[in-house]
């Protein structure tokens, strides 16, 4: 393979994580106002894992709403992260909550996983700490930008 179409591949590949950095960054700088408002009872709350292809586990809380098909959770990069989160312990079955949640978010197996803020009585009882995807976002569209300029410079530069 030439030069050029490897300059080209990594160019593509770069644009590509700028518009991840870019999704991620608008992830963690999303205003309160700008999220969905699921109102409901909470009827049932469950921690639970799944295990990918690879054998990874992820961790999370999750809420079944009275009347709602859907069930809503809290995602937890770690064993240790959901089992001291007191969240669970604060959220009670039988009792109304406002759950605030991030619509870029995909549903998976019947579940939404991007829930930022949960309120009762308007005070905040749980709130999403932000600052991984913020930090990973911007070094992500940093790199990326960099290497862009380099492919473009290098491609310039073979052109003539």
């Amino acid at each position: 393979m030439s030069k050029k179409i490897i300059t080209i591949i990594v160019l593509l590949f770069m644009v590509i994580c700028l518009f991840t950095g870019i999704m991620l960054l608008s992830r963690a700088t999303r205003a309160k106002t700008d999220l969905k408002i699921i109102e409901g009872k909470v009827i049932d709350k469950n921690k639970t894992y799944s295990t990918s292809i690879k054998g990874v586990h992820f961790y999370y809380l999750e809420f079944k709403l009275e009347n709602k098909l859907e069930k809503l959770a809290i995602g937890y990069s770690s064993e240790s992260q959901s089992i001291n989160d007191s969240t669970y312990y604060k959220i009670e079955t039988g009792k109304n909550y406002k759950f605030f949640v991030d619509k870029s978010y995909p549903n998976s197996d019947g579940t939404n996983y991007g829930i930022n803020y949960i309120e009762r009585n308007n005070k905040i009882i749980f709130s999403k700490d932000h600052k991984i995807e913020l930090y990973f976002s911007v070094l992500l569209i940093l790199t990326s930008i960099v290497f862009i300029i380099f492919g473009i410079k290098k491609l310039k530069k073979n052109a003539c």
